[in-house]
């Protein structure tokens, strides 16, 4: 990791002001689980002689309860105040390098530091319906946004690097051409749920990883017909129970009759 300037460490300042208090949603996890691998990059970092110095912002004292354990934070806005516009401004006082943002919407008038911005998906172009728990000025906002792509444009192009979750989200960008930066791919990923299985089945899970399949069948017809024949592997799911292609085998099985379920719970799992 490099410097900052005049020899100091890299001062990255991380929004973690999306991580909700009660429950996760999908960008307070993102939020979340992408903090503590930050955090524990740090600490590599400067075990190894580097410097990177993360501060996490916050609006909520209780949000520290979701960070790493030691965590620095420092406490502005809410994102959905009346200064959110202006939140550049606010951060340059701190003098950081780089702010990196798990949504869109941070304040960068007049920003004098690096920022990364994230865009998870274009689903808000096909649905609008804005999240019931944002205020109604907010909600209101949050539909005439969506109604073109030039105020997304606006907003992407300020930044200097674009993060996405996923390479389909990055292809959808470019299909519109939603922005002239570099985007990036920092991929969700599932939480390890070995350590909620009962623990008999731990090591079960362990000494047989999930294999994830991408592909089909070749020839999922013979499938149906075996099904109508009255085949056992093509016998249908009990009511209550999802079935799955699973193409190492070329069966039809049971997600609850995976030895992974529910550490895997892949369209597609050939455990």
């Amino acid at each position: 990791m490099s410097t900052g300037s005049a020899g100091r460490p890299t001062r990255l300042l991380f929004d973690a002001r999306y991580i909700r208090t009660d429950f996760h949603d999908g960008i307070s996890r993102f939020s979340a689980e992408l903090a503590r691998a930050v955090q524990d990059a740090a600490v590599q970092d400067a075990a190894s002689g580097a410097g990177l110095d993360v501060v996490f912002l916050i609006h909520d004292e209780a949000q520290r309860a979701s960070l790493p354990e030691g965590a620095r934070t420092l406490t502005i806005h809410a994102p959905t105040s009346w200064r959110e516009p202006f939140t550049a401004l606010i951060l340059n006082r701190h003098r950081p390098d780089a702010v990196f943002s798990p949504m869109q919407t941070i304040g960068s008038l007049g920003r004098r530091f690096r920022l990364i911005l994230t865009l998870h998906d274009t689903i808000y172009y096909r649905h609008r319906t804005p999240p019931r728990d944002l205020p109604a000025a907010v909600r209101f906002g949050w539909r005439l946004f969506h109604l073109s792509y030039l105020p997304q444009r606006l907003v992407l192009n300020r930044a200097d690097v674009v993060a996405t979750v996923s390479e389909t989200s990055r292809r959808q960008f470019a299909a519109v051409r939603l922005t002239k930066r570099p985007v990036v791919v920092i991929a969700n990923a599932p939480q390890d749920l070995a350590e909620l299985l009962p623990a008999g089945r731990r090591g079960r899970i362990a000494a047989r990883p999930c294999r994830l399949d991408r592909h089909p069948p070749s020839h999922p017809s013979r499938h149906r017909r075996g099904r109508r024949r009255g085949r056992p592997h093509a016998r249908r799911s009990r009511r209550g129970t999802s079935s799955t292609w699973a193409p190492s085998c070329r069966t039809r099985t049971s997600r609850r009759s995976c030895a992974g379920w529910p550490a895997c719970p892949s369209t597609r799992c050939t455990c």
